[in-house]
């Protein structure tokens, strides 16, 4: 899965924190994201970076690069219950 070139996860209701394990998909040259309920920070990897903010639109508690800073509540939210996070398999 590490050259894995195009993730389309958008409007699937996903929730809960960016997996840090996505910052190992080096290849992906597309990813949208976009219209999940996913929060906290974006996993901190040039990749995940190199996209534009489209990529993660409509995800009103997610933060950092190519997003807004994060705030501490923003980086540390209060847990809840989470149906349907996103988990990755393992790279």
């Amino acid at each position: 899965m590490k050259n894995m070139e195009s993730l389309e996860f958008s409007k699937n209701k996903f929730c809960g924190e960016i997996p840090q394990s996505m910052s190992l998909l080096t290849f992906l040259g597309y990813l949208n994201l976009s219209y999940n309920n996913f929060d906290r920070k974006i996993p901190i990897a040039t990749q995940l970076q190199s996209f534009n903010a489209s990529s993660y639109i409509g995800n009103p508690k997610l933060c950092g690069a190519p997003l807004n800073n994060c705030t501490k509540e923003e980086e540390n939210p209060k847990t809840a219950t989470h149906p349907q996070r996103l988990k990755m398999m393992t790279l």
